[in-house]
């Protein structure tokens, strides 16, 4: 299902396709789900799951903020490259899909957020800055949209660790280190 959503979009998908792709039959298919919604919505749910958890993972290998960050969004881009079509599935059709798969995305970001919200070390900020847990989720919507656009286009995914990467630094900058050593900064300042 997520693959044929990837390929052809969720909105063109049918459920003669997805039988015709997984070698199932129409009744096996409608004693398990409920129909075209909930197979994409399971679907959804087991694989993003896992990815969610290869991300956690893979950020919490990182020796400090930064190379946290950039360890997620490596894992991020090797997934990307490696299985496009269910990258894209996953990632870019399950607004089209909506529903209970589209819950399980927000339940997913509300936790990736707070990751991002644990891992940033505490700054003092102005007064005028956005709180954390809004930059987080910001930052985390320009992701996806960063992503689905490169999906989208189908050409190379070179630089898409950096493009992220800088833009992440764009909203926590390194003020961390300038406020508490007089000026310089060090990588543990930053994501």
């Amino acid at each position: 299902m997520l693959e044929l959503c990837g390929e052809i979009g969720y909105g063109t998908v049918t459920v003669a396709a997805v039988l015709e792709r997984s070698g199932t039959n129409r009744t096996w298919f409608y004693d398990t789900y409920a129909g075209k919604p909930d197979c994409y919505a399971r679907a959804y749910e087991t694989r993003a799951e896992t990815f969610c958890g290869r991300l956690l993972s893979a950020c919490a290998a990182g020796a400090d903020p930064a190379g946290a960050l950039r360890a997620g969004l490596g894992e991020l881009n090797d997934f990307i490259v490696a299985e496009p079509a269910l990258a894209t599935g996953l990632l870019a059709e399950v607004r089209v899909a909506g529903g209970a798969a589209l819950a399980k995305r927000n339940e997913i970001f509300e936790r990736l957020s707070r990751a991002i919200q644990h891992t940033r070390r505490e700054t003092r900020r102005s007064r005028h800055s956005p709180p954390p847990a809004t930059t987080a989720a910001f930052i985390l919507d320009a992701f996806e949209a960063a992503v689905i656009r490169k999906l989208r286009d189908g050409g190379g995914r070179e630089g898409l660790v950096d493009e992220l990467a800088a833009l992440a630094d764009a909203y926590y900058p390194e003020t961390a280190g300038r406020e508490s050593s007089g000026g310089g900064h060090s990588t543990h300042d930053r994501w």
